[in-house]
């Protein structure tokens, strides 16, 4: 069944990590682009505990927003365009990839 109609029974309360995910599942980042997006901002928080120059990191920060500019569930989408980098990795490590965009919605 599509996702836009469950109905109305139990839905899971608004901002719960359930409703989260129920929303993120909506939409498309591979694994690839979130392990990578996450490696990035790890590695541009450690550059900046370390002082070190982060410039090779936000343009590839950048690089991969772009290319699920489109896909992307729209918090991340938002996060990344307000460069909230810490809420954004946040996002990533709470699980937002859909590995299979023609995976069936269900538990089969």
């Amino acid at each position: 069944m599509h996702p836009d109609f469950r109905g109305t029974h139990a839905q899971p309360a608004a901002g719960s990590k359930l409703a989260i995910a129920d929303m993120l599942r909506r939409y498309l980042v591979t694994t690839e682009q979130a392990t990578s997006l996450k490696a990035t901002l790890e590695s541009m928080f450690d550059g900046i505990a370390k002082k070190q120059n982060i410039m090779e990191d936000l343009e590839r920060i950048e690089t991969l927003s772009q290319e699920i500019a489109s896909t992307a569930p729209p918090m991340l989408r938002h996060y990344l365009h307000r460069r909230s980098y810490t809420k954004a990795l946040d996002l990533l490590k709470e699980g937002i990839v859909v590995e299979d965009p023609d995976r069936p919605d269900c538990d089969h």
